[in-house]
């Protein structure tokens, strides 16, 4: 393939691979999305069943939770369990002395909580394969297709369809995991999906590096640099002053953000889950340097070792990557999968625009009077769409909300016998 054109054919394939990133990524934050759900659910439904008072009563709402809870997930119930449930539903039925026997009270409603914790254990492997599912798309799958994408096409072209995850989620939300985005939301999503546009199309797409070029049976990097002089040229802009206050910056503002995370106010809280993830991910100049010192080794004599300080490149790469990870799980599992994602992807391109604007030197790049003005302007309408998506914070608090299931009071032999009614007053908001 040329350096510098890129055919149909090529093209073709990088866009692919590009969108089939983006559905990845979707498809993964949903699924971790949908563990937390379910998780949360079981827990406080089995927390209300417990407390339901008289004993009885508790064997019939755990029945009844086990059924509901089988038919509306998808598990198949466990044989045993099942015929012990039925026996003790019949005897229950069929007799008014267990009333006044302790014992068999006793026994039945061990027979229950039996039942209900082959349940729950189910439940939990459901939640962690889900989760996991989603950790392996996010850290193997997305990467790996966004990887194979750039032999293909180049990065101004690829970079918008990061902006489609949003689009997938805003989509598939309300069926797989019936969360539906209200209005404000959706339109928050579009103006952060215009702003990447604007940003990847209008912004500086250089590529730091330089071009790895063979002559005879030396390799050099293009512009005479040795491998000597990439490593010596990396580790100097670790030490500009410029770079030593925006990572000092990045690390203060990163701690603020925790206090939020533990502050009393909803705003501030659900502003500090949404953007850590991002900020933690946007640091890329650890990932892009490493990078380039493997192929600078890479094209360099065999005898030569790699640096330490491309080592420690790697750990911080690997690091701020898989942490900024947790933190985007770690906010799925308090608020829904648009806002979470979107204030993500959102807080994700403004740190990285930011870190390339210091580390990189981007506007010093940028070379028409339409890009200097059109990528700030794109950086604007994405920080809009994040601003709309704190507003939701006023609207909605902490997403604990409990589900209050309330039981007929057994007050007469006709509800003793019969079975329980249960009626949901409020369902958990994010089911």
């Amino acid at each position: 393939m040329s350096e510098t054109t890129v055919s149909a054919s090529d093209w073709i394939k990088g866009i692919s691979l590009s969108i089939l990133a983006s559905m990845i990524g979707g498809a993964s934050k949903l699924a971790i999305r949908k563990s937390w759900l379910l998780q949360q659910r079981w827990e406080d439904e089995i927390e209300n069943h417990l407390h339901a008072g008289d004993s009885l009563l508790r064997i019939r709402s755990i029945a009844s939770l086990a059924e509901s809870s089988d038919s509306e997930d998808g598990l198949e119930d466990d044989e045993e369990n099942s015929r012990t449930l039925a026996v003790v539903a019949n005897e229950i039925d069929s007799t008014d002395s267990v009333t006044d026997n302790d014992e068999a009270r006793l026994r039945y409603e061990n027979a229950g909580l039996e039942m209900m914790e082959a349940i729950r254990k189910k439940q939990r492997y459901l939640a962690y394969t889900l989760r996991g599912s989603g950790m392996f798309g996010m850290t193997c799958l997305n990467p790996l297709c966004c990887v194979l994408a750039m032999n293909y096409a180049s990065p101004s072209i690829l970079a918008p369809f990061s902006g489609l995850t949003l689009v997938w989620i805003v989509l598939l939300s309300r069926p797989l995991i019936r969360e539906s985005p209200s209005r404000r939301q959706v339109v928050a999503a579009v103006f952060i999906i215009v702003g990447e546009v604007v940003v990847a199309v209008f912004g500086d797409h250089k590529n730091d590096e330089g071009k790895l070029v063979a002559h005879g049976k030396r390799k050099y990097l293009e512009g005479n640099l040795t491998r000597l002089s990439v490593i010596l040229n990396k580790r100097q802009s670790y030490l500009e002053v410029s770079f030593m206050l925006y990572f000092g910056g990045t690390v203060l503002l990163m701690l603020l953000l925790v206090h939020w995370m533990r502050s009393g106010s909803p705003i501030l809280k659900r502003f500090a889950w949404g953007v850590s993830g991002g900020i933690i991910t946007g640091l890329q100049n650890f990932l892009k340097d490493s990078l380039i010192l493997i192929k600078a080794v890479k094209i360099s004599d065999a005898e030569e070792s790699y640096p330490w300080f491309g080592v420690l490149l790697i750990v911080l790469a690997v690091s701020t990557s898989f942490g900024g990870l947790l933190l985007l799980t770690a906010c799925m599992k308090r608020f829904d999968a648009t806002y979470s994602s979107a204030m993500f992807v959102g807080s994700f391109v403004v740190s990285a625009s930011i870190m390339s604007a210091i580390h990189y030197n981007t506007f010093s790049q940028l070379q028409s009077l339409a890009n200097l003005i059109l990528y700030p302007a794109g950086l604007l309408i994405l920080m809009a769409g994040v601003l709309i998506l704190v507003q939701e914070s006023r609207k909605h608090s902490d997403p604990g909300d409990r589900a209050t299931i309330v039981l007929e009071d057994p007050a007469t032999p006709r509800q003793r016998n019969g079975p329980v009614r249960l009626v949901s007053y409020q369902r958990m908001r994010n089911w």
